[in-house]
């Protein structure tokens, strides 16, 4: 399933004049990719795979060196690693940052459900204050 959404997503981004990708090739065997999705004037970085046989001899690192030196060619001014504070990410001289998920729900049983949940949060935050105020 993960390889069929993959397709799906590669070939959208496609179409859209959105994705991004490198090979990189020794000896004319396939031993690293990079897939990269481009937004306004940021390249986000999505995934790659190498060969163990070649790690030795970094594929993981000069493939990324690619796709970063294509983003600049192309005029972007962001390369963005995206989620996750992997070693690799700061050896790239990265800048962490941290992402807030903000969920509203539109529809009316949506709205039901969240503002019920709420009182619900409110009400234990209540009792358990006044345990340890009578504890």
């Amino acid at each position: 399933s993960m390889q069929r959404f993959l397709r799906c997503a590669a070939h959208r981004f496609l179409d859209a004049g959105r994705l991004r990708m490198w090979r990189l090739e020794a000896d004319g065997e396939l031993i690293a990719v990079i897939w990269c999705v481009r937004s306004g004037d940021t390249v986000a970085f999505y995934t790659t795979g190498y060969d163990s046989e070649w790690s030795k001899y970094g594929p993981g690192r000069r493939i990324m060196a690619r796709a970063i030196k294509a983003a600049i060619d192309e005029g972007a001014t962001e390369f963005d690693f995206l989620r996750g504070d992997e070693l690799y990410k700061r050896q790239w001289g990265t800048e962490l940052r941290h992402d807030f998920v903000i969920r509203r729900p539109t529809a009316p049983r949506g709205r039901v459900l969240w503002f019920g949940g709420a009182i619900l949060r409110l009400i234990r935050r209540a009792l358990r204050r006044d345990a340890a105020v009578l504890g």
